[in-house]
């Protein structure tokens, strides 16, 4: 037995050796491996921290190069010769700041270095150094940090003599940035995320060359390197963040398996140790992708909400919770509340908004009991304070978020964003709407027509006072359309007739195009009432029906009093034209059947217009009363007295006389004893009035000639005895007809001559001393069978007829059309031009108006153009003949006095009136030689003349002995034959040439 177990012993322990021997074989390959696998992993955390610190350390020094560039050009900014170029150091600022690699608030101030302190000593030891350019170097701010300076450029300078010599001054200011080591660091980690790795950093304890490269060193799993920044040394010393990793969680298994033998011990422990590992890799990988994911989510978040937050066009701000304090906004809301951003960031909310809305704005409901908290509070019409002192209204859009554990630095920042959105667009509109509602509303309350709006019942929603006042209804009678019927006409029989009517019509606009066609209705609510005429119209709408009510009453009364005055004249209570007319035709009925002579007396007040616009129109209808009066006294009750016109009056004598004779006889005693008593003086307003008047006379007995004619004949009549002068009465002559007819003739040539372009310019020249100065433009009219016609013969019919105003026109676009011309050339631009205007066309009222069209639609030079005018035509309105000469002549016109001598000047209006020239009457220089009396007028004329200041040309000058005589005056213009007769322009432009080659 002892023998047969020694060998299973053996075999035992043998097993046991062996599976000893393998368990620390595969023990020690395991730990073999695991070594390997730490070394390899700590090369490869190694390589991993070299390449983050590289990667560190390369955007350290591109931000220090960075805040180097921005303080050069600050520097730069400073210097006396670049203030011109460069931005201001205000807008340099805000330029960096809205930069992301300038987003650190690093303070910014100039340097004014001190030689007692480390750095003031450093600094002035460097900027003793020369430079041929601006640079930027750094000296340490104890162990905290940097200093960067901005050095300017300079030159050696000489070693001064005392001891006590100062730096050089420098060219400008110094810029220095203070730069901590803490928050570089930090904001470099926000701009460049680098997870897994921590940085510290300090000041190197030996300096070293610029050029000399970073050195890395590795200590203790931490990494080391020695940076050059800026001539300055910095220590960063990098470290691995220090990950959570879980427990064994295969202890308890391995406690439980304890007994189980080292081979199975051995294998479940590989197999637990492989399957941790390969959980705690997966679970490592798959929260590093998480990390990744959440990390990239949140910096595209980021940068959303920056570009959300600085939309231009989005009025937005942040604010402080609690304390509301702005500190962020977009360029819209600072235009929005009219502050800049800078003032801004000093007010609050409660600083801004209306003190009524500040409950509702600050209202914060309570939020969820876990987590972060997210408030969304929106404000309907908040009224925000204008930097003016108005109020903005807004719709308020609050966002509020704020961490649930304030222990958490995982947890958001607290804050709040606001979002405003401008309602003045609308307000504005709903100003105006409103606006427009109430004014509507007035227009209806105000409208002369009654308004009534019937819904699709035909229920009465809205009467305007009109209509009920038409109607004679209370507010009370509001109801349906067929109870107003019931109420506004108390006669059934009428009222059911134009009720039917009324339902035709509606019938009819329903097919039609809605327009209810308007009928006359007689109101009356009650018997014995006053009946009041009025039209119903209307139109019907889509759900309603808009009726209008118009009183017709005053209407219908007004043509009762015009069928009652439509024959008689308002103002003095004559027959007018329409009833003198018909009794003329009764008249001439009279005296046919019976033989008995008739006349026609047709009567005008002299200078009534002028009286009338001298006193006023309300004495012109006192004058006209009176004449009235006196007319009716003097004529039998039996004959007619009319008015027919402003100034005009007829007397009709029916069955005057039996012989043509006694008629005649009859008459012109009645016409003597008419103007007799209107020469009579009339107090009118306190004036004293004296009225002359002309009559025409005609004589009829039968009916071969008609009304018409009878009127006319009286007319021709009435136009010479204004002929022959005031206070005149002439009979109808049958030569006064063949007159009529032969100026109705001239003027229908004149007519179309106008037509035929048979009128033309001829040009009389001036001359001032042997010189032509310009020419006087006189009309002429080549008839097609006549020949010429002479001025005599057709100008007085054409002032007669009104035939003048448009010759008169014509004459002075083509005058002005001439000095045009001329004016483009250097000969004759100083030529001038004088154009006669007759008293019909200086009396117009546009008559300024016309000259200036002429002159701007030619381009004639206005100071070249002379308007000759008579004394007759300035002497009868003096103060308007002033304010239309006035007007002209700021536009350079010159004016001409034609004819001096010849009227009733006095040197007074002489003295008013805006002249420039006198032209002496051609009557006192055809004498000049032979009579005394004229050559002593023309001396006084021309004294007069020059001592007013006034050109003075002597028209008629026809002898050289004429010409010596004026010389010696004093008058050196001339016009006459003798210098010139009137000629066609060709013919005085070609005299103009000879002139000038005698020249």
């Amino acid at each position: 037995m002892p023998h047969s177990s020694l060998p299973a012993l053996h075999v035992r322990r043998g097993y046991w050796l062996v599976a000893g021997v393998l368990l620390l074989v595969i023990l020690s390959g395991l730990w073999n491996l695991q070594v390997q696998r730490q070394r390899a992993a700590a090369q490869a955390s190694q390589r991993q921290l070299e390449s983050q610190a590289w990667q560190f350390t390369t955007a350290m020094q591109s931000s220090a190069q960075s805040y180097a560039r921005f303080l050069l050009n600050l520097q730069a900014s400073l210097q006396p010769d670049a203030q011109a170029d460069n931005q201001s150091l205000i807008e340099q600022w805000f330029d960096a700041i809205q930069t992301p690699e300038f987003a650190g608030a690093h303070i910014v101030r100039m340097l004014s270095p001190d030689a007692s302190s480390t750095q003031g000593g450093e600094i002035l030891a460097r900027l003793a150094q020369p430079r041929k350019t601006a640079v930027v170097e750094a000296v340490f701010n104890h162990d905290s940090g940097l200093t960067l300076v901005a050095l300017p450029a300079s030159t050696p300078q000489p070693k001064p003599s005392s001891r006590n010599h100062r730096p050089p001054a420098t060219q400008g200011p110094l810029i220095a940035m203070n730069l901590d080591f803490d928050d570089w660091v930090r904001e470099l980690q926000r701009m460049a995320p680098i997870p897994g790795l921590q940085v510290t950093a300090r000041p190197a304890a030996e300096a070293i060359h610029a050029a000399t490269p970073p050195a890395l060193s590795h200590a203790g799993g931490h990494l080391q390197m020695v940076l050059p920044l800026l001539g300055q040394a910095v220590v960063l010393d990098f470290r691995p963040q220090a990950m959570a990793w879980p427990g064994d969680a295969g202890a308890e298994l391995r406690e439980s398996l304890a007994p189980i033998g080292p081979q199975l011990l051995a294998a479940l422990g590989l197999l637990l140790l492989l399957g941790l590992l390969i959980h705690e890799r997966r679970y490592e990988w798959l929260q590093l992708g998480k990390m990744q994911h959440y990390r990239m989510h949140a910096y595209q978040g980021w940068l959303r909400y920056r570009a959300f937050i600085n939309q231009p066009l989005l009025p937005m701000a942040e604010t402080e919770p609690g304390a509301g304090r702005f500190m962020h906004s977009t360029q819209r809301f600072s235009q929005l509340l009219g502050y800049s951003q800078e003032a801004l960031r000093a007010l609050t909310l409660k600083d801004v908004i209306h003190t009524d809305d500040l409950p509702a704005v600050l209202h914060t409901p309570p939020g969820s009991p876990d987590g972060t908290q997210f408030n969304l509070l929106r404000t309907q019409n908040v009224r925000l304070l204008h930097s003016l002192g108005h109020y903005v209204w807004v719709d308020l859009l609050r966002i509020e978020n704020w961490p649930s554990n304030a222990g958490d630095s995982q947890a958001y920042e607290p804050g709040e964003l606001l979002i405003a959105v401008d309602l003045s667009p609308a307000k504005k509109l709903e100003a105006e709407l409103k606006r427009r509602i109430e004014k509507n509303q007035l227009v209806f309350q105000q409208l002369p027509v009654g308004l009534c709006i019937l819904d699709n019942q035909w229920r009465i929603s809205f009467m305007n006072p009109q209509f009920v006042a038409f109607s004679k209804l209370g507010p009370q009678g509001l109801g349906s359309f067929d109870e107003w019927w019931e109420k506004a006409i108390c006669n059934p029989r009428y009222r059911d007739n134009m009720h039917r009517r009324w339902h035709e019509l509606s019938a009819s606009a329903l097919t039609s195009n809605g327009l209810i066609a308007p009928m006359e209705i007689s109101l009356q609510s009650e018997p014995g009432t006053l009946v009041r005429t009025v039209e119903l119209a209307g139109i019907m709408l889509d759900d309603q029906v808009v009726l209008t009510l118009v009183d017709l009453t005053p209407h219908k009364q007004a043509e009762e009093e015009i069928r009652m005055l439509a024959f008689y004249d308002g103002l003095t209570g004559l027959p007018n034209r329409r009833l003198l007319l018909d009794r003329l035709q009764q008249a001439l009925l009279t005296s046919s059947q019976h033989q008995w002579h008739g006349a026609l007396l047709l009567l005008d007040l002299d200078k009534f217009k002028t009286l009338n616009e001298a006193h006023g129109h309300s004495s012109g209808d006192a004058i006209l009363r009176e004449v009235a009066n006196r007319l009716h006294a003097l004529i039998p009750r039996d004959q007619t007295t009319a008015r027919t016109g402003a100034d005009e009056f007829i007397i009709l004598l029916s069955a005057l006389a039996s012989t043509e004779d006694e008629a005649v006889r009859l008459c012109k005693d009645l016409g003597h004893r008419i103007i007799a008593s209107l020469q009579e003086p009339q107090v009118i307003d306190g004036h004293t009035l004296h009225i002359d008047a002309c009559i025409g006379i005609t004589v009829f007995h039968s009916l071969q000639v008609g009304s018409e004619e009878l009127m006319r004949r009286a007319d021709m009549a009435l136009h010479q005895a204004k002929q022959t002068g005031p206070g005149k009465l002439r009979f109808f002559d049958p030569a006064m007809q063949a007159n009529a007819s032969a100026r109705a003739a001239l003027e229908e040539d004149i007519r179309a001559g106008m037509a035929l372009d048979q009128f033309m310019l001829f040009f009389q020249p001036q001359v001032c001393d042997g010189r032509i100065t310009g020419a006087e433009v006189l009309l002429r009219w080549r008839h097609g069978d006549d020949g010429f016609v002479s001025p005599d013969q057709f100008i007085s019919t054409a002032e007669q007829s009104n035939l003048i105003l448009p010759l008169g026109n014509w004459v002075l676009h083509q005058a002005c059309k001439q000095l045009a011309i001329w004016a483009q050339h250097e000969d004759t631009a100083t030529l001038s031009l004088s154009v006669n205007v007759s008293p019909r066309q200086f009396k117009q009222d546009n008559f300024v108006q016309q000259v200036l069209t002429a002159l701007a639609s030619t381009g004639a030079p206005a100071q070249r153009l002379k308007l000759e005018l008579t004394e007759s035509v300035l002497l009868e309105n003096v103060d308007q003949a002033i304010m239309r000469m006035s007007q002209l002549k700021e536009y350079g016109v010159g004016f001409s006095l034609d004819d001096f001598g010849t009227g009733y000047s006095s040197l007074s209006y002489l003295q008013r009136l805006p002249l420039c020239q006198l032209k002496i009457d051609r009557s006192f220089v055809r004498d000049l030689s032979s009579n005394p009396n004229d050559a002593s007028i023309v001396r006084t004329i021309v004294g007069l003349g020059l001592s007013l200041g006034l050109e003075v040309v002597a028209e008629g000058v026809e002898t050289a002995l004429q010409v010596d005589y004026l010389r010696q005056c004093g008058c050196h213009i001339w016009q006459g034959y003798f210098i010139g007769k009137p000629q066609p322009l060709g013919e005085f432009e070609q005299m103009l040439r000879n002139k000038h080659r005698a020249m």
